[in-house]
């Protein structure tokens, strides 16, 4: 009776101290989300290309392809918009957003874990590896709509688990095909998750359901407007370094494609341990085929479809991309505890410190050591983004604003034109921009010619004028074209000023 007693006392301490870790976990999840984001650093480039977008819509145009090839679907571009509409333009108003995601992701992904998992320790090691995870840290305080994916996709999960397609009705058919369609607004994913849950429910019910038709082809409709919409773009960005996402039908092209996600999300590991996450990894899915096949089912169908969307170029798997992936990549690792810790298996003092040593393992994989670094030097974004990138491009955009007379004609960059587009709307300036001359830095014959034709152009003006760039490497007697630009303003005896950085530069030639 005494024992009883002592191993329900000793019961509840441990279902205490499981809570207690619990919250804490996300509590530290959320509390390093919402640090970062109030840290607010400037936008890096990616950031401030769709931002600029955001300058000069409206609503409506935000169903329009945005500015400079960024693809970002229109409900997630609405609802930042409407933020801005409320709270002022600012980066952290526009960054809001994802960090709302980025916490419901969080909680979410407990939540999903409660589903699957009824081993405590699995618990927590799950939650552990997504709630300080750097990227995903990173990423939910990223303005884009990475952390909607993530979100989604948990989203998603849940449903799956949860109801079932044998008995769907009219009534359900319509609600999940309007569900799916409003989601597809928000989320590219979508494309490719539900598909992929259709046919796994299928494949663990035994029964196929017809009515899964009307959502298919709502997805089917959804992604061909998409397709016709951005289809300019995705030529572009296949000429990019996203093709780095694409499988290929060899071993070599497979294993770059794990390396680098994996690492770029789970692990950041040396190469050599390399081996060992294949294997957990891999042991990770029989161990889920042999004692959670429902799970089990639905991964492999969601990874499978996105081996396939990558392999037909219509969605590469390249770094950011898949952050969607990143829960389907922890659940099926943390499998190895569940299966280390089980009750079936004897000496379970002996099959904990096994999964104790594992969860170490994962850690120091996790390169945690770099994490508490950044922490601690309030610097996590720079691993992303190094912070004098994201600085020098705003110094060169006030330096402008602070010294451009309205009416001065301006030699531009695409990159430099998207930056003072977009802090003429941050720094809330009323100069009226004259963009007289456009120089994409083609051919370097043609950056010449551009910049020569300019010059000419303007050489007996009365008024002052601006050529402004991004670095471009050229060959011969020159290294960049702001050397080349340099001298061809020294040798003419034209007075100006130069600010310049690492990456940008820009010329103000002075009045006459």
């Amino acid at each position: 009776m005494n024992m009883l007693k002592y191993e329900l006392k000793i019961e509840r301490i441990l279902t205490l101290l499981y809570y207690f870790l619990v919250i804490t976990l996300i509590a530290v999840g959320f509390y390093l989300r919402i640090k970062l984001y109030l840290v607010s650093y400037p936008f890096w480039v990616d950031e401030i290309y769709l931002g600029a977008s955001f300058t000069d819509r409206g609503i409506k145009e935000m169903f329009e392809p945005l500015d400079f090839v960024q693809k970002v679907p229109p409900f997630f571009c609405i609802l930042c918009l409407l933020v801005t509409k409320i709270a002022g333009f600012s980066e952290l108003s526009l960054r809001f957003i994802p960090l709302v995601a980025g916490l419901l992701s969080v909680l979410g992904f407990y939540y999903l874990l409660t589903l699957i998992y009824k081993n405590k320790l699995v618990i927590l090691t799950g939650l552990t590896l997504f709630s300080i995870n750097i990227s995903l840290i990173y990423y939910s305080q990223e303005f884009h709509n990475f952390s909607f994916d993530l979100m989604i996709c948990i989203f998603l999960l849940i449903i799956y688990l949860k109801k079932s397609l044998k008995n769907m009705d009219y009534k359900q058919t319509i609600l999940y095909t309007i569900i799916t369609v409003v989601m597809l607004f928000f989320s590219y994913i979508v494309a490719f998750i539900v598909p992929a849950m259709i046919i796994a429910k299928c494949i663990e019910e035994k029964h196929i359901n017809w009515k899964v038709l009307w959502i298919l082809a709502a997805v089917i409709g959804v992604s061909i407007y998409y397709y016709l919409l951005y289809k300019d773009l995705i030529a572009f960005l296949n000429s990019t370094d996203l093709p780095l996402g694409y499988i290929q039908l060899n071993i070599l092209s497979l294993k770059r494609i794990l390396n680098d996600n994996l690492s770029f999300y789970i692990f950041r590991p040396k190469h050599n341990l390399y081996p060992y996450l294949y294997c957990l990894f891999f042991c990770g899915v029989i161990f889920l085929f042999k004692e959670n096949r429902k799970t089990a089912i639905v991964c492999s169908s969601i990874l499978l479809t996105a081996l396939v969307a990558s392999y037909l170029k219509i969605y590469p798997l390249f770094n950011r991309t898949i952050i969607h992936l990143v829960p389907i990549f922890i659940l099926i690792i943390i499998k190895n505890v569940d299966y280390l810790s089980s009750d079936k298996i004897y000496f379970k003092l002996i099959n904990f410190i096994k999964s104790m040593l594992f969860i170490v393992l994962i850690l120091y994989l996790h390169n945690y050591n770099n994490l508490i670094y950044h922490l601690s030097n309030y610097d996590l974004i720079t691993f992303r983004c190094p912070m004098e990138y994201r600085t020098q491009k705003q110094d060169i955009s006030k330096y402008f604003y602070q010294n451009y007379i309205n009416g001065e004609p301006i030699l531009y960059t695409a990159d430099v034109f998207n930056f003072l587009k977009y802090y003429k709307k941050i720094l809330a300036s009323d100069k009226e921009l004259n963009f007289t001359l456009y120089n994409d830095a083609g051919s370097e014959e043609e950056v010449y010619s551009n910049i020569n034709s300019f010059l000419l152009q303007n050489k007996n003006t009365d008024t002052g004028y601006w050529l402004m760039g991004a670095h471009t490497p050229l060959s011969g007697s020159y290294n960049y074209d702001s050397d080349f630009i340099k001298d061809k303003l020294q040798k003419g005896n034209i007075p100006f000023e130069l600010h310049t950085n690492d990456y940008l530069y820009a010329f103000h030639v002075l009045n006459k």
